[in-house]
C-alpha cells in the first residue's frame, strides 16, 4: 500500500446470545479472505457486553490474529459513559456504535506525522444484531431501501429476516470485499459512505474532527443532542457536511456517497 496505512475500527455488540458471534465471525472471515487483514495496519475493536464470558469466547476468536488489539470494553449496564475526554464528556445513555467511532478520531487526532498523512481509517459493525431478524424496523427498511436503490440492487425491504441477512452481506460487501475499489476512491476524495455507520474515511478529515464545534454546529448533533444514539449518525457525512457548511436536508441526500 505504498505510504499508506490501513486502520479499521469494528463496533462489536456482544448481546443476542450467539448471534454477535455469527456476525462478527463472518465480517472477520470477509476480511481474511478479502486481503484486507494482511494489508491493514490494525484492527481495533470496541466491545460492549453482557457477560464476562463472550470476552473469554472472543478472545479464543481473535486469538490467531496479532493485529486485532481490543479498544475498549464496556459491560452495557454501566453508566454513565465517559465519551470524550478534553472536554470532559459524560452520558446517560448508549450510542451504540458512535462510543467507538468517538474513540476512532480521538486516535486519529493523535496522529500527527506527516509521513502518516495518507492514513485511511474504515469503519463498520455489528448491525441488527441486537434485532430479531423479523423485527429490523420499518425506518431502518426505509432508510436501506433508498441506498439499495441507489446502488441499483433489488432488495426485499418488506421481508425483514431477508432483510437483515442481505444488509450483512452487501454492505460487508461494499466496504470490505471491495476494499481496493474503496481505497482507490480516497486518492482523490475523503470519504466513501454506504449507509448505517458503515464507510471509509481518509485521515486527513478524521483529523479536523472537534469535539466542541461538532457539537454544537453539526448537522444531527445540533438536532439531537450528545444524549441520543443519532449524535454520531451519518458520522462522516455529518463531518463533511461541517467542514463543507452543508445544510440537513443536503447531508440526508448523501447516503451511499463518495466525496
Amino acid at each position: 500500500m505504498g505510504n499508506k496505512r490501513i486502520f479499521i475500527f469494528y463496533h462489536l455488540y456482544m448481546y443476542s446470545g450467539k448471534r454477535w458471534q455469527t456476525l462478527f465471525k463472518y465480517h472477520l472471515n470477509e476480511i481474511i479472505q478479502s486481503g484486507l487483514y494482511d494489508e491493514c495496519h490494525s484492527m481495533h475493536l470496541g466491545l460492549i457486553h453482557n457477560k464476562e464470558r463472550n470476552m473469554q469466547e472472543l478472545h479464543e476468536i481473535i486469538a490467531p490474529y496479532s493485529k486485532i488489539k481490543v479498544l475498549y470494553k464496556r459491560d452495557r449496564n454501566t453508566r454513565p459513559i465517559v465519551v470524550w475526554d478534553k472536554p470532559k464528556t459524560i452520558v446517560n445513555r448508549q450510542l451504540g456504535e458512535g462510543e467507538t467511532i468517538l474513540k476512532m478520531a480521538h486516535a486519529a487526532k493523535r496522529t500527527r506525522k506527516k509521513k502518516h498523512s495518507n492514513d485511511l481509517y474504515l469503519f463498520f459493525h455489528t448491525k441488527s444484531v441486537s434485532h430479531k431478524p423479523n423485527k429490523f424496523g420499518d425506518k431502518r427498511r426505509m432508510v436501506g431501501r433508498g441506498w439499495f436503490k441507489k446502488e441499483g440492487l433489488n432488495i426485499n425491504t418488506k421481508n425483514g429476516k431477508q432483510f437483515s441477512r442481505q444488509v450483512k452481506e452487501i454492505m460487508c460487501r461494499k466496504v470490505v470485499g471491495e476494499w481496493r475499489e474503496r481505497v482507490q476512491e480516497l486518492e482523490t476524495k475523503s470519504v466513501y459512505y454506504a449507509a448505517w455507520n458503515f464507510f471509509w474515511i481518509h485521515g486527513d478529515l478524521l483529523k479536523k474532527f472537534n469535539f466542541s464545534t461538532f457539537s454544537k454546529e453539526a448537522q444531527f448533533p445540533k438536532r439531537f443532542g450528545k444524549n441520543n444514539r443519532h449524535f454520531t449518525g451519518i458520522f462522516p457525512i455529518n463531518l463533511y457536511g461541517l467542514i463543507h457548511n452543508e445544510t440537513y436536508p443536503k447531508i440526508m441526500r448523501l447516503y451511499g456517497f463518495s466525496k
